[in-house]
């Protein structure tokens, strides 16, 4: 297998045997889950898996890679073909719930998005399905995808209009956060 050949040595030796579950349907969130958990020291290994193989990995090298560094650590040719999945998965997307842990959000009552987030201050959006927003909310809330404590504050999805309403989630905008306090509620 090509990807082995890339080895990285601070990556777990079970991560050897974990690899071909990538791309088995029935465990492969225990995999993608387990590599997230060995985090940055197995992206070179799955950037391999996206160019070498084998294919049935693929798919769950890509979603290891989302989870452990996001877009910093995708190859541009992986972001496009992100971005053609979502525009695809957004034309027929329904709302989700909204069921995370350690859940924060504003309403604010109005069906323009980009008008919410010049408001906001938001940059740099990226069009997802809604429950990619959501699952991105939830990641978040739980520490974020690395050690950096402020990983957390990054992200934020601002929902399409629901009924006459734009959804603001994320710990980004949560009040109760020490270093967010500020912002919000102007004391600290």
């Amino acid at each position: 297998m090509a990807a082995i050949s890339r080895w990285n040595s601070d990556v777990p030796t079970a991560a050897r045997h974990v690899l071909p579950l990538l791309g088995d349907a029935k465990v492969r969130q225990a995999a993608v889950h387990a590599f997230s958990a060995w985090g940055t020291a197995a992206v070179p290994l799955l950037q391999a898996v996206r160019i070498d193989g084998p294919g049935a990995a693929r798919a769950g090298a890509l979603e290891a890679l989302a989870e452990i560094g996001g877009e910093a650590v995708m190859s541009a040719r992986d972001i496009a073909a992100l971005e053609r999945l979502a525009r695809i998965e957004i034309a027929g997307d329904t709302p989700v719930p909204l069921s995370c842990c350690f859940l924060s959000w504003i309403a604010v009552p109005t069906g323009d998005q980009a008008g919410v987030m010049e408001m906001l201050g938001l940059s740099q959006p990226r069009p997802v399905p809604f429950s990619v927003g959501v699952y991105a909310a939830d990641i978040d809330s739980h520490g974020g995808l690395d050690a950096d404590p402020l990983d957390v504050y990054r992200r934020v999805f601002v929902t399409p209009e629901l009924a006459g309403w734009t959804l603001v989630v994320g710990s980004w905008r949560d009040p109760s956060a020490t270093e967010r306090r500020r912002v919000w509620c102007g004391f600290g």
